[in-house]
Order: structure tokens, then sequence, then C-alpha cells
């Protein structure tokens, strides 16, 4: 099953008139299978990591000369596993961070709701980066530094796709 916002928003919409919104999404969140990595990443990986240990990870560019190609659909697969990921996470840390606010007790833990406002902030930074490197991709700018418009290497983008600098400039 793929999770979607519109699956978010449906449930919690359902569950606004029954006032049970979290204990829907919590069911569709328990259902949510997130996707297996794709089989090229291991195989791709494993090349970029001998091509930097034997010093050529310089030469080999990332995906802008053909992320629009061949590689593109690769790309968009990783980033969309990666956004479905980070969607589940932020959708449970928020209903956490809910779940704690609304404890009536005379000991509300404030510190444990700053350190879950921290987390859930965290997350939805990470899911806006994958959004924007979406964005880029789809766009045609994705692999390519923010700065300088070189080439970012793709072992650096196997780590991190969404990375917007080269080496260079970060």
């Amino acid at each position: 099953m793929h999770l979607t916002t519109a699956d978010i928003g449906n449930a919690a919409g359902s569950g606004a008139a029954s006032g049970s919104a979290a204990g829907d999404v919590t069911r569709i969140l328990a259902s949510y299978q997130p996707p297996q990595p794709p089989p090229w990443l291991a195989a791709r990986l494993d090349l970029a990591l001998a091509a930097e240990a034997a010093g050529t990870a310089a030469d080999t560019p990332g995906p802008a000369a053909g992320a629009h190609r061949a590689g593109g659909p690769r790309w968009r697969a990783l980033l969309e596993a990666r956004w479905q990921d980070r969607l589940r996470k932020v959708t449970e840390l928020s209903l956490a961070f809910h779940d704690a606010a609304a404890s009536t007790g005379p000991h509300r833990p404030e510190a444990s709701l700053g350190r879950l406002m921290r987390r859930v902030t965290a997350a939805r930074r990470d899911l806006a980066a994958t959004e924007a490197a979406l964005s880029r991709l789809s766009g045609g700018s994705f692999g390519r530094c923010a700065r300088c418009s070189g080439p970012i290497p793709a072992a650096q983008l196997i780590a991190v796709p969404e990375d917007t600098y080269c080496q260079g400039c970060a």
C-alpha cells in the first residue's frame, strides 16, 4: 500500500465525525508497507564506492547529465520512496506530539514536548528537502550544484539524494 496525503486527509476527515481521527490514521499507518529500495541502488552504490576507492569518483557525474533519460526514473523511484517514508515519520511524530500535548496530568512533561517538537520540525524539514529534490528532478536541475552548476557526484547523491551542493561548494 502506498500512503498518500489524500489517505491521511480522508482518514482525518472521516475520523473527525466519529471522534477517532488518530485511530483512523493509525490504522492506515499500520497497513503501510514502505517500498523496498530499488534493486539498482545496491549495484549503483557499489560502483560509486569502487570508483571512489580508485580515485575516479570526481569523474563520475551525478544524474544531471542524463536525469531526464534512463537514470531519471531510478532517481524518482528513490526520492518517492524517501518521500513516503518521511511523510509517514512526520505523521507519526505529529500524532505523538498532539497526544502528548493533550495529556491532562499534573506532571505534563514539557521537556518531552520540546523534544517531540524538535523531532517533528526536523522531520518536516527532511520532507521538504525531498519534495524540493523531486521538484529539481522534474525541472531538470537535479544533480547539479545550486551554486556552481557543476555536477554533483553520483556517490554523494546516492548517500543523500536531496543534496543541492557539490563537495567543493558545500
